[in-house]
């Protein structure tokens, strides 16, 4: 998965160098990535879903104080 994070949407353009992707997990369909990302380095995680088959990041949801994320056995 290679992304150009402000396109994430919720990294703001200032952070983006200080951006970090910190853990990435796809669904067993390999349909959706879920991925943490740690804005401006400061060790606070947020997360979100890509879908592999658009390739668009999922804008309604967005995770906040997250350490990891997991797929349901049914995506």
């Amino acid at each position: 998965m290679v992304e150009d994070l402000v396109r994430i949407g919720f990294v703001p353009h200032q952070n983006s160098r200080t951006t970090v992707v910190d853990k990435i997990k796809m669904t067993r369909d390999h349909s959706k990535i879920a991925f943490t990302v740690d804005i401006g380095n400061n060790e606070r995680l947020s997360g979100g879903v890509k879908d592999m088959k658009t390739g668009k990041i999922l804008s309604h949801i967005k995770l906040n104080s997250v350490s990891a994320l997991e797929f349901s056995n049914d995506n």
